[in-house]
């Protein structure tokens, strides 16, 4: 969509909400607001219900547990409500407005599971957000695991949408866009890359995690800087914890645990967490392995404290890392680390408001320690972000959002250190690179009667590549082939090189068919200013982040959706059906045999072009009752156009799959045990392979032909994994719980292709054979031990 459409666009929308947003509360109707919070843990309890029967009015918190309800003036018996906690009925006598904050107790007998939580039961029809799922860690920790790891991006990998390129890759793909194109935000801080130990596990710890929520379209205008999707993690907080509380698990890969406990009793708490594997452990008690080293650990610290009524302050901090380490031969780290302080104010029961400051960095070495060869080699990406938001209670039908945000980059893409004289790599460097980017936001969701709802806005975003005393050059040649600099030129520090400037309109819509149904629509246009460089089919922790330069451009996406949603049985059942329709510019590709690694001239090796992706997602959930889980599939396609491949014609993404099922149940067999199921299926993932071959002095040389880009797919993933949560039976008289859990991974022995590579045959080496290598090809059984008291 061109800008000047963009504007015409947002320009109606705006308009249009205009005599809305000179509304005012009338004198005859007063705000009800305040917070919901866990009685036991003082954990926010978010989209919990706040309704008042009588008058069909209610509202859910948000995720702060925050919640404001537009009432007539008078006496009313309020509810207070979310699954799994017993509700609360106040009456309430409102002359004016007031601030009402409840705590809920934990259910004593709970009969329901729910799988997506944190949510009223019919929000999923009434509310006009759409392409959006939530999971709690409470279902993420009774699906099957991986050696007993609880894993939040694994759990996300069953959500319709939602892909990844095989076992051992890093991160997720959503309809259709890369690994690069996900906003991940712990607490506000960005997570670069999150995995640990090569893309087995993720960098969340599941004992610091409260819940997460994905958007695969419809991203509200207070985010920006990526293409495809927002996850956004929230991590366990403690607020005013009551007491001391311990959680920890004892797995085969590591040890977990964390602790929260005040630190000023209903004023300050602190939530402490901490992960690490042991595998270093082990190989010191092998003698010729004692020098090796191969573990990764997290940290997560947050501390609230309530300054006021009206004020609260969060500190949160993160830190990971991954460390192998073999001898004196290869050594390699890589990891996230972040801090971030939000301080949240309500100016009054209409308006609220908060700022935040965040830092973040990810980085990573490897290198060889001895030898002539020896060499250390570093690089880095650093943000620093300073941001507002503000939320204003227009009237019944109006709330107002807005905001506005900055942050700094620093990269660093290799510097190279010889630790020898004779070592090739001296003095080897990729010139540091930095950057801002600002944006600001106004949105606003809009009830336009009983049937239809908007939630619509705008975001401006605008991207500052700025010189570091170093040459910067223009590369420039024939469309589709390796480029070569010029007009080489020197710019000062902090100096701008090149502005971009971006309008980002998003609008969604929800028409209420009936009580228990409605259509939903949404268009969602973004910009991305930062790149993952990677040209291998599964990304590594080697790749290099680059800004958009004079050279790259900024990636731009539009995506439409159009969904039916409704509910059966009084909310037991959900289904939804989507289908969406994504285009992206300035997609980054490479020329045959590109060098991305310890390169000066990196621009001079990518190409540019068209993305495109569309497809259908189907999902059925079950969220009450002993039997719960959902059922989702996908039916889509992910393809690129650049000109210099495949003979300029479109060819499928390299994450591209046409088909994915995914099946998930969880059933309770009695108060202690559950056991659950999952079921994954996939089309095999796009690959180049050679489709000719020549003879050169006996030597069988595979080729590809044709310029032909991922012509081939390797073999359907599928795989079956069950487990089994056992409780201990609880002391009556000890706070002390504990639980067994047990899981089969890839349970039917599948050998998953992760990679195809071509050989000569041993008997007859004028014969080309294909050979899979598998990551897992056997049954992976698993137990670990959980604890909180």
């Amino acid at each position: 969509m061109k800008n000047s459409t963009s504007w015409a666009l947002t320009a109606g929308l705006l308009l249009a909400a205009g005599p809305a947003w000179s509304q005012t509360t009338p004198a005859a109707q007063a705000v009800l607001s305040g917070t919901l919070r866990d009685a036991a843990t003082g954990e926010a309890l978010v989209g919990a219900s706040v309704f008042v029967k009588a008058l069909g009015q209610g509202t859910s918190t948000d995720e702060n547990g925050a919640y404001r309800l537009v009432l007539p003036k008078g006496t009313h018996v309020v509810t207070y409500q979310i699954l799994g906690f017993e509700p609360q009925q106040v009456t309430l006598t409102l002359d004016g407005d007031m601030t009402r904050s409840v705590k809920l107790g934990a259910q004593r007998q709970q009969t329901k599971e729910v799988v997506v939580t944190g949510l009223r039961a019919e929000d999923n029809v009434k509310k006009p957000e759409m392409s959006v799922n939530r999971l709690d860690m409470k279902t993420v920790k009774l699906m099957p695991a991986l050696l007993g790891e609880v894993d939040v991006v694994r759990s996300i990998q069953l959500l319709p949408g939602v892909t990844t390129v095989g076992e051992g890759a890093s991160g997720f793909n959503v309809r259709g866009g890369g690994i690069d194109q996900n906003l991940i935000l712990m607490d506000e801080m960005p997570v670069y890359n999150v995995s640990h130990l090569f893309g087995f596990f993720s960098a969340f710890n599941p004992d610091a995690v409260q819940d997460m929520t994905l958007y695969k379209g419809a991203i509200p205008a207070r985010y920006g800087g990526r293409l495809s999707s927002l996850l956004d993690v929230k991590m366990r907080d403690g607020r005013q914890a009551e007491r001391l509380t311990v959680n920890g698990g004892v797995g085969l890969i590591s040890s977990r645990l964390a602790v929260e406990a005040p630190l000023i009793k209903d004023r300050t708490s602190i939530s402490l967490a901490g992960r690490r594997s042991y595998g270093d452990l082990f190989l010191k008690l092998i003698p010729e392995q004692r020098k090796n080293q191969a573990y990764f650990y997290d940290l997560n610290l947050k501390v609230n404290h309530r300054i006021s009524a009206k004020d609260q302050l969060t500190l949160t901090g993160y830190r990971g890392r991954d460390v192998f380490n073999f001898a004196d031969v290869f050594k390699n780290d890589w990891g996230n680390m972040g801090a971030s302080a939000r301080w949240t104010h309500q100016f009054s029961p209409r308006l609220f408001g908060s700022a935040s400051a965040v830092v973040a960095q990810y980085d990573y070495g490897l290198g060889v320690p001895n030898g002539t060869q020896a060499f250390e080699w570093t690089s880095k990406i650093r943000n620093y972000t300073g941001k507002a938001d503000f939320s204003y209670q227009l009237g019944e039908n109006n709330t107002l959002s807005a905001g506005f945000s900055g942050t700094r980059y620093e990269f660093e893409p290799a510097t190279v250190k010889s630790l020898s004289a004779e070592s090739i790599f001296r003095g080897l460097k990729v010139d540091d690179q930095q950057a801002g980017e600002y944006a600001a936001y106004l949105d606003n969701e809009q009830t336009l009667g009983p049937r239809l709802q908007l939630q619509y806005g705008l975001r401006l975003s605008v991207f500052d590549f700025l010189g570091s005393g170093t040459a910067i050059s223009d590369y420039v040649g024939e469309t589709g082939q390796r480029k070569t600099a010029t007009n080489t030129r020197v710019y000062k520090n902090g100096e701008l090189i090149k502005r971009y400037a971006n309008l980002e309109p998003r609008a969604s819509l929800r028409y209420t068919l009936d009580l228990n149904s409605s259509l939903k629509a949404s268009y969602t246009r973004t910009a991305q200013y930062v790149h993952l460089i990677s040209n291998t089919t599964a990304a590594s922790p080697l790749d290099v982040w680059s800004p958009s330069t004079n050279n790259i451009k900024p990636e731009r996406g539009n995506q439409v959706a159009l969904g039916y949603f409704r509910n059966f049985q009084d909310n037991a059942y959900e289904a939804s059906v989507e289908v969406f329709g994504k285009t992206m510019d300035n997609q980054v590709d490479y020329v045959n045999g590109a060098n991305t690694l310890l390169n000066k001239d990196l621009e001079g090796e990518l190409l540019y072009g068209q993305g495109r992706a569309y497809g259908a997602e189907f999902f059925v959930k079950k969220s009450q009752g002993k039997l719960s889980g959902w059922v989702s599939y996908t039916l889509s396609r992910s393809e690129r156009q650049i000109d210099g491949i495949n003979r300029d014609k479109w060819y499928p993404n390299k994450y591209d799959k046409t088909h994915s099922l995914n099946v998930v149940g969880m059933y309770q067999l009695g108060p202690r045990l559950t056991a659950s199921a999952s079921f994954a299926y996939g089309t095999g993932v796009a690959t180049t392979f050679p489709n000719g071959r020549f003879v050169y002095e006996g030597l069988v040389v595979p080729v590809v032909s044709g310029d032909a880009r991922n012509n081939y797919r390797v073999p359907a993933y599928h795989r079956l994994d069950l487990g089994a949560t056992l409780k201990n039976r609880p002391k009556p008289d000890r706070r002390w719980q504990s639980e067994w859990v047990f899981s089969v991974y890839n349970a039917y022995s599948r050998r998953n292709p992760y990679g195809i590579y071509f050989r000569q045959n041993e008997d007859n080496p004028r014969k080309t054979e294909a050979v899979r290598l598998a990551v897992f090809g056997s049954v992976i059984p698993s137990v670990s031990y959980n604890f909180n008291f």
